[in-house]
């Protein structure tokens, strides 16, 4: 049954980040999912010289990028995990952003009676315990449904987003670093502003040096290996 499901949902399900293109320009913006992705959709279509494409596949078919600029702006991998896992324990059981069905699926009555009891994490103790009940289950749910995984999950380079030609042309801007003077005239050509609206705000509050755990670093260090390296974040 269990392969049944992978199959179905391969088939029907990926969730792309979009992409943005200034033809007057010749700019490209990548982006990814929890990535500052709600701020920078609005600018993109307050613009009316940006147009909104699928995927890489689109754009790689439609426009020669070696005549373009391109940028990501990126997030760091161990913040960008966490977001993403709060967002999916606010989320309903039955919602299907993030996969969440197709995760639930795999675990048994009995883990998953627990873990969706304790999903919204007020404090520390249900964020482990919720954290480690979805570790249990995520290396399979991650392989084995990849061409269907929700883009929130996937690293911000990983080649079903973003393959290595487009990746080495690209301009990474860190919204770590957006006050960096450089990134301030990036933003200004983008945009034609100096700084980025304030960003959608969470119906969850939470603090990142709290809940940066042993186990997520785990988990981060192992799936978005990549995004460190590439990213040039630092490994913790």
């Amino acid at each position: 049954m269990v392969k049944i499901l992978i199959i179905f949902y391969m088939h029907i399900y990926m969730s792309y980040p979009r992409i943005w293109i200034n033809n007057k320009m010749k700019i490209i913006l990548l982006t990814n999912h929890r990535v500052g992705t709600f701020v920078i959709r609005l600018l993109c279509k307050r613009n009316k010289n940006y147009k909104k494409i699928t995927n890489q596949k689109e754009l790689k078919n439609n426009y020669n990028i070696d005549e373009y600029q391109i940028y990501l702006f990126t997030r760091n991998p161990y913040y960008r995990f966490l977001s993403t896992f709060l967002l999916f324990l606010y989320e309903k059981p039955t919602s299907t952003l993030l996969g969440n069905p197709q995760h639930q699926n795999l675990m048994p009555n009995i883990k998953k009676k627990y873990f969706n009891k304790k999903r919204n994490c007020n404090n520390i103790t249900n964020f482990n315990y919720c954290l480690d009940q979805f570790d249990k289950y995520f290396d399979f749910f991650y392989e084995n449904r990849l061409e269907c995984n929700d883009g929130h999950w996937l690293s911000q380079t990983h080649n079903i987003i973003y393959d290595a030609d487009i990746l080495s042309k690209t301009t990474f801007i860190k919204f770590e670093e957006l006050n960096k003077e450089e990134n301030i005239k990036i933003i200004n050509k983008l945009f034609n502003i100096n700084t980025l609206p304030k960003r959608h705000c969470t119906t969850y509050k939470f603090n990142k040096k709290l809940y940066l755990q042993p186990k997520l670093i785990k988990i981060v260090n192992k799936y978005y290996s990549d995004d460190l390296n590439i990213l040039n974040y630092t490994k913790l």
